[in-house]
């Protein structure tokens, strides 16, 4: 009976785990039903660990899992880019719309704290996403953890949604048109009563 590589089942145990993690999370995002590249990649990580243990197994050798390897760490890495793209933008379609005054009240801390961290994500992102050929497990470690840095400031600006809401229909009702319009139609009622008085 052929024998595997202990070290390379622990990779592929490791990465998977990781990788059905941030699908979990995934799972929450508008629009993950529709993309499958990382379960297309599960899919064929697990048909060439078959074919690598048929071909172990009719000759003799030990099972080579290195393409098994390398498909786990793509999935990976899909999965990861495709929720760190939707989480930002996410952040930009739910901040974008509001007043940045609005946004300092709402959420004190995201102009000190959380944008600068958002800024130093992207960057090791970009790093980690730059390494990725390497193939390493501690750089998929740091991209979980990174992600889920990203899901928390995420939820704390979701969280703030009805409080910018609230602030953004009163600056609306001190806008100088908003007087204009209501002062407009004092006027056109006070004729109507003016009318219906005669």
């Amino acid at each position: 009976m052929s024998s595997v590589d202990t070290k390379q089942m622990a990779t592929i145990y490791e990465i998977y785990a990781r990788t059905k993690y941030l699908m979990l999370k995934a799972e929450e995002f508008p629009g993950y039903e529709a993309y499958l590249q990382p379960r297309l990649e599960l899919y064929n990580a697990f048909d060439n660990f078959m074919v690598a243990y048929q071909d172990a197994n009719e000759s003799g050798t030990d099972i080579d899992l290195s393409s098994t390897v390398k498909r786990i760490y793509t999935a990976f890495f899909d999965i990861a880019d495709w929720l760190n793209i939707r989480i930002k933008k996410i952040i930009v379609e739910e901040l974008g719309k509001h007043d940045p005054e609005d946004i300092s009240r709402a959420i004190p801390e995201y102009y000190n704290e959380i944008r600068p961290a958002l800024d130093r994500i992207t960057d090791e992102v970009s790093t980690i996403r730059a390494n990725k050929a390497r193939e390493k497990a501690d750089e998929v470690e740091k991209y979980v953890q990174l992600m889920e840095q990203s899901l928390g400031y995420l939820a704390t600006i979701r969280s703030a949604k009805s409080s910018l809401s609230e602030l953004k229909r009163k600056r609306r009702l001190k806008s100088p048109w908003i007087a204009y319009i209501l002062a407009f139609i004092a006027i056109v009622v006070a004729v109507v009563f003016f009318f219906l008085g005669q």
